[in-house]
């Protein structure tokens, strides 16, 4: 196709008026918190860190946004706190919270009196954050079940870590506890829930997991829904599936589409830190 030569300044207002539409869910990939190297390790830097020691190998108007991440850092955790933002990651108490995925259900509120009676009002709004693939501090006790203490505490003896590998077994291990209640919520919150989100936007995700492809695919079926991946960098594989898609955003260094549209990269709209100014 021919590129127009206001292709730039149409990418960049077709990507601020994406995210800040209704009913957005974010992706956060390696490259999110990795931050050109000022930031968290990537995963696999992450996990050579730490492999020795495995037994086995801002507020939105929207309510309760969804936020899914690949990593396993505690990146969006510190900021929501940093923030004084609620977060709602699955886990229930404080030095060893326990896993119960029903936390994504609940409403918090008070009990209003109003002319029409005694009526529940909605107080706070927490981000839903679906850690995919696990996250520090999480573990697995044969007798106490599925746990979480802080990020930087020594695991009771006797324990697993419950982080998945950057390996080929990823696709496997999602069906197992706690990641299958996540895996099933990505897939609903994408797809067949009863209000699914209309938009998903990914940072600094390269698109090398085809299980988590595999659900994004699904749901560009939908014809209300929009794909928007930021990333400094995509493989010719990636590119070639991904950009060709018309209601699909793509913003590389090197290289945009713009729902089919092949135009020339941006020079730091895919970063991070700038998209976190447009949300």
């Amino acid at each position: 196709m021919t590129v127009k030569p206001d292709f730039i300044s149409n990418l960049e207002a077709k990507v601020a008026e994406q995210l800040k539409a209704q009913r957005v869910g974010y992706l956060l990939g390696a490259g999110s918190s990795y931050l050109d190297g000022a930031g968290y390790p990537l995963a696999f830097e992450l996990w050579d860190l730490i492999k020795d020691r495995i037994t086995d190998a801002q507020k939105r108007a929207d309510p309760y946004v969804k936020v899914f991440s690949l990593n396993y850092d505690p990146l969006i955790e510190r900021a929501a706190e940093d923030a004084k933002v609620r977060v709602a990651d699955g886990f229930i108490g404080v030095e060893h919270a326990y896993f119960d995925p029903a936390v994504f259900e609940e409403r918090i509120g008070q009990i209003r009196g109003t002319h029409k009676g005694r009526q529940f009002e909605e107080t706070v709004k927490p981000i839903h954050l679906f850690k995919l693939h696990g996250s520090i501090g999480w573990y697995e006790c044969s007798t106490r079940g599925v746990r979480r203490c802080s990020y930087d505490a020594r695991l009771p003896i006797d324990t697993k870590r419950l982080m998945i590998p950057p390996q080929r077994r990823k696709a496997t291990d999602t069906m197992f506890p706690p990641y299958a209640a996540l895996w099933s919520a990505f897939r609903g919150c994408l797809s067949h829930n009863a209000n699914p989100i209309n938009r998903l936007a990914c940072f600094g995700y390269g698109f090398a997991d085809e299980h988590v492809n595999s659900v994004v695919e699904i749901a560009l079926a939908r014809p209300n829904f929009t794909l928007l991946i930021f990333t400094k960098v995509l493989s010719d594989t990636a590119w070639n599936r991904w950009s060709a898609k018309t209601n699909a955003v793509v913003v590389t260094e090197t290289r945009c589409s713009l729902k089919g549209t092949v135009g020339p990269g941006h020079t730091d709209l895919w970063r991070f830190e700038r998209l976190c100014k447009e949300v």
